[in-house]
């Protein structure tokens, strides 16, 4: 793999259910109804990845970073 490509564990953020979609998380073609269920479905390396890149976006006061947090942790 070329090492200049910038590599994310990304996942999608469904919100609040635009029209008639579901709401949730999706993540490698699955669905996920919670955050805290998909982080637990992610590898080690990528929950680590995931939360440096969150803090950067939204900061560390979020109910997202203290779940990516909790989990790196256990």
């Amino acid at each position: 793999m070329n090492e200049n490509i910038i590599r994310f564990p990304g996942f999608l953020d469904l919100g609040n259910g635009y029209g008639q979609g579901a709401k949730g998380y999706q993540h490698g073609c699955k669905h996920y109804k919670t955050f805290a269920s998909m982080v637990r479905d992610l590898p080690e390396r990528d929950r680590e990845r995931t939360y440096r890149w969150h803090v950067k976006r939204e900061g560390v006061a979020t109910r997202k970073a203290a779940v990516l947090c909790r989990a790196i942790e256990a």
